[in-house]
């Protein structure tokens, strides 16, 4: 819903914690002290770095060269390594692939009746001849690309397997320590030598882990709902952070499970309704609904406060698309409204909606030259702010729950007063 990462200087200070996040992660899987300066911990700490860096260089094969993009790999990065690595859940991205191959079938299928009625009608007449040859020519075009489509399927899916098994045939699979009696799967090990285990470990001391992550980043409230704070202490009395939700879930691909911008502090109820879907949505470090997805009211819920006749009714509020320009963003504003169920929890947020429409109600009425008469405000305070008891020491909505809500009801108020 709300935009993270491109406000301000936020894009160099994320550029900089991923730089940190992937130093962290490089410090697991080297040393570049002598083994004669280590201490028996450091020692031990060194053997285990050894075994996670061969255990990714036997299962990650090629990708183990590209290991700090994957770590700081960006949205666009993030979207190519996930095609790539499909295969870990014995899966592979032909979809879109098998669905076209669906599609050319049942035109070709179309195109042989169109042939065989054509075939069947008077061959004297020109213009049928002149159809029937551009049909056949139109079928033997869609049975060849079939062919193709049919042997990359294939290829595919042949690779797919040789993949497969050479990942769990990989002696490295028996790296996942202290599993007990619990299955241990090639995703469960690369989750573990990807070090997500380790980073969200709140006993774990390093100058870098999720708490120091969230802390930076300076998210205060849940960028996919805007209706939650999720602020982060670390103290000696006790640790509170924002879940971590994995926008390519790490359940299907295990080798983004630390990926710095793979990783985005969210609110437990929005982690929980997300899980490990992984649909197209907007993604908080780069998109936001913006004007493309507004908050309104109905109309008539605003006159009948106003005119103060009732506040027993509910006052319905739902995220329009009406306005919507973007066709990349709108299928994905769309899918966020139905996975974070955001219609129905925004309509639960009564209090604050009656609160606003009898606010600004007043607020009409009112004049700046009054209220600093009464000595209520001062020059530079925003009247509208304090009265619709908006944060006036900030501009940023990434800081305040229900903002955009609040400040996309009242344009379509101040709109319909005109």
């Amino acid at each position: 819903m709300i935009c993270i990462g491109t406000l301000g200087d936020k894009d160099v200070k994320l550029d900089r914690l991923a730089q940190k996040h992937w130093e962290w992660f490089a410090n697991r899987i080297a040393y570049d002290k002598e083994e004669s300066e280590l201490s028996n911990k450091e020692k031990k700490e060194l053997g285990n770095a050894i075994k996670i860096n061969t255990a990714l260089r036997k299962m990650l094969g090629h990708l183990y060269n590209e290991l700090e993009l994957i770590i700081k790999a960006n949205y666009d990065q993030l979207k190519t390594y996930k095609n790539e690595i499909e295969f870990v859940n014995g899966e592979v991205p032909i979809d879109a692939i098998k669905k076209e191959h669906d599609q050319i079938c049942e035109k070709w299928k179309q195109q042989i009746s169109i042939v065989r009625n054509l075939q069947g009608k008077k061959k004297h007449d020109k213009a049928l001849k002149n159809e029937c040859k551009e049909a056949n020519k139109v079928r033997a075009d869609l049975y060849a690309e079939m062919l193709m489509k049919k042997a990359v399927l294939d290829d595919i899916e042949e690779k797919n397997k040789i993949e497969r098994e050479r990942f769990c045939n990989s002696t490295s699979c028996n790296i996942t320590l202290d599993q007990g009696d619990e299955e241990v799967t090639v995703e469960k090990t690369l989750i573990d030598l990807m070090g997500y285990k380790d980073f969200c470990n709140k006993d774990n001391k390093d100058d870098w882990n999720a708490y120091e992550m969230c802390k930076e980043l300076g998210v205060t409230v849940c960028p996919y709902c805007n209706r939650q704070y999720i602020f982060t202490i670390d103290s000696s009395n006790g640790c509170v952070r924002p879940q971590l939700d994995h926008f390519f879930p790490k359940s299907k691909y295990p080798l983004l499970s630390c990926s710095f911008y793979n990783m985005i502090p969210s609110c437990p109820s929005c982690n929980i309704l997300k899980a490990n879907k992984d649909v197209p949505l907007v993604y908080p470090y780069k998109e936001e609904f913006g004007k493309n997805g507004c908050f309104e009211i109905m109309l008539d819920d605003y006159l009948f406060i106003k005119e103060k006749k009732s506040i027993e009714d509910c006052v319905s509020v739902k995220i329009s698309l009406d306005e919507c320009n973007d066709e990349n963003l709108k299928p994905k504003i769309e899918k966020a409204k139905e996975i974070f169920l955001l219609d129905e929890l925004y309509n639960k947020h009564q209090i604050e909606l009656k609160d606003l429409l009898f606010r600004y109600s007043y607020f009409r009425s009112l004049t700046r030259k009054q209220l600093e008469k009464w000595g209520l405000i001062d020059e530079d305070m925003s009247l509208k702010d304090l009265l619709l008891g908006l944060p006036m020491m900030s501009s940023d909505d990434t800081v305040y729950p229900l903002k955009k809500m609040k400040k996309d009801i009242i344009s379509q108020i101040e709109c319909y007063d005109k």
